[in-house]
């Protein structure tokens, strides 16, 4: 395929490149204010230490869009380099934007960051309140440096009137190879998968001169399956959810063989603690989804009425829904499930368990004994 060059300021742009428009979850946040106060202030950082937050969102955005497409790759967070996918070692670049990024504006190497030994570098721009990322594209180390112009700290940019931080080595955003031709593998082309009654809607992306565009497809997929456990219930946070970490609804559900056999077949984790859980799941739903607050899961009682606030305590049984999915995150899967709906079959009380059983004949302590005696005299109304 031929790429047409168009003349821009004083270099020649390639067109067609497409930049990859991603929006970020609150977990890829906290994970990555987390990694950055642990790592402090790197050496040499043009930043001074302030983008480390994004310089993590920018490693996972770009680990999670290539395990969503099945091409495996592991985070390693080395001075050389971010990832390694296949053969190849990545250095991911990110920088904060206030806007979308244009065709036109630069990738940027400190001259200082020259000597780090990568095969690939891959480049992507995080809006300053950390709600989306961008990637842009990618290029191989040593063609990088062949194509990249030079530039002085205190140096004026003619194409953006930026100016220059540090001695760097830039590269136009349009000069970048596309992110779905990394690696052995095609990356296709998709951004963000919501699942809705078994409609998958994928995002597309599109770099253009005016800036990012956005195509919508919809694939028509098999439902999800549900599954229908019952079971003696633990911890139940399903009228309010439990804010101990992150605020979710949550149970967990006791498993009998058959239900372990559903729990096992669909890829979920069976937990045991040696307590009177025995073999349990835990089942959740988060307060906060990757597109903002979530409903909470429908109670209902044993005939279907809606559930009446109260609180459910340890030991009563109950039948759940939940709804099975995977997850990629930060370079690792796995598959879990989502609390959907809770029918209180047999219920107790919260407050109603209680620590011992009532022993007949023993200690009784004299203001509970003196209680019991006026419960029981018969008083009489005087004339």
């Amino acid at each position: 395929m031929t790429t047409k060059l168009v003349r821009h300021g004083r270099r020649h742009i390639k067109k067609g490149n497409v930049v990859q428009e991603i929006s970020i979850c609150p977990e890829d946040i906290q994970y990555s204010r987390e990694k950055a106060i642990e790592m402090g202030r790197i050496n040499n950082s043009i930043t001074k230490g302030e983008g480390n937050i994004a310089g993590f969102l920018g490693e996972i955005v770009v680990s999670n869009l290539l395990t969503s497409v099945g091409i495996k790759n592991k985070i390693h967070n080395t001075y050389n380099y971010d990832i390694v996918c296949n053969d190849i070692t990545i250095d991911v670049k990110t920088k904060r934007t206030k806007m979308k990024p244009r065709d036109y504006y630069e990738c940027s190497i400190a001259k200082t960051s020259t000597h780090q030994k990568c095969t690939h570098y891959v480049f992507t721009r995080i809006l300053n309140d950390f709600s989306k990322a961008w990637i842009l594209g990618w290029m191989e180390h040593a063609e990088y440096f062949k194509k990249a112009r030079f530039l002085k700290k205190g140096d004026k940019d003619g194409d953006n009137n930026f100016i220059v931080k540090a001695d760097c080595y830039n590269v136009s955003i349009e000069d970048l190879n596309n992110i779905s031709e990394l690696g052995t593998k095609t990356v296709d082309t998709l951004n963000q998968v919501v699942y809705t009654d078994g409609v998958v809607v994928v995002n597309k992306h599109i770099n253009s001169r005016n800036g990012v565009a956005l195509n919508t497809r919809k694939i028509n997929m098999p439902p999800i399956q549900p599954l229908y456990l019952t079971g003696k219930c633990y911890w139940a946070a399903v009228v309010e959810p439990n804010s101990t970490f992150e605020p979710a609804w949550q149970v967990d559900l006791c498993l009998d063989a058959d239900s372990k056999a559903l729990v096992e077949g669909a890829g979920l984790n069976v937990r045991n603690k040696e307590d009177e859980r025995g073999e349990f799941v835990t089942l959740k739903r988060k307060v906060q989804g990757k597109n903002g607050p979530r409903q909470a899961p429908t109670v209902v009682d044993s005939q279907n009425n809606p559930w009446d606030k109260k609180l459910i305590g340890n030991g009563s049984v109950v039948t759940v829904k939940a709804l099975p999915f995977e997850w990629n995150y930060a370079g690792k899967a796995g598959k879990s499930a989502d609390l959907a709906a809770v029918q209180v079959v047999e219920l107790i009380e919260y407050g109603d368990d209680k620590d011992f059983e009532v022993v007949e004949g023993g200690y009784v302590n004299d203001a509970a004994s003196q209680m019991a005696d006026l419960e029981s005299d018969d008083i009489p109304f005087g004339n």
